[in-house]
């Protein structure tokens, strides 16, 4: 049996208009491509503008904590012209999501305070690990938590000062990197 990649030769491609025409929707994050958080790259939101017009949907993805409209406005002050993209969904999304489908149940928010937004307009139930009810606690509602919000020191990646860190919490989170906590 062939795949496919080996039957096909790999194409090299200047641009995204070398794979347009092939595709109708293209599913773009946001934070390296359209910006780098400081200032917005042109070439790729004029490209993928003239992909909308050429009948392409284009779908901005993002792993922000927050809604999508946080994410509209942040992109209109970074000059992102909306004509760019057809719509946005964020983890921010999801996650209001998941919590609105089981809002009976109590909520533990993990992260900091700029990132309950999410919860805005939702009858949450906020609770801390320990509100035992008639489960086993809430469900956490977390995000990944750079690790100098959470006093880990930026520089060399101590790995026993993080696992140290990680033991003491009630939570333990699935991993550290040098930067991120999940």
């Amino acid at each position: 049996m062939t795949s496919a990649l080996a039957r096909d030769a790999v194409r090299v491609v200047d641009g995204l208009s070398g794979l347009a025409p092939h595709y109708d929707l293209i599913i773009c994050d946001v934070w390296g491509v359209l910006h780098n958080g400081l200032t917005a790259y042109p070439g790729a939101a004029d490209a993928l503008t003239r992909y909308r017009t050429q009948g392409g949907c284009v779908v901005l993805v993002s792993n922000a904590p927050r809604p999508g409209d946080s994410v509209v406005d942040q992109l209109d002050k970074l000059a992102v012209p909306r004509t760019a993209y057809d719509g946005i969904v964020t983890s921010g999304d999801l996650t209001r999501s998941a919590v609105a489908a089981r809002i009976a149940e109590p909520v533990h928010h993990l992260g900091p305070p700029r990132d309950l937004p999410i919860f805005d307009g939702l009858p949450v139930r906020f609770a801390g690990l320990d509100d035992r009810r008639d489960r086993p606690g809430p469900d956490p509602c977390a995000r990944g938590i750079h690790a100098h919000e959470l006093g880990i020191p930026e520089g060399p990646f101590e790995a026993e000062r993080a696992l140290a860190w990680a033991r003491s919490q009630s939570v333990r989170p699935h991993g550290i990197s040098d930067v991120l906590v999940w």
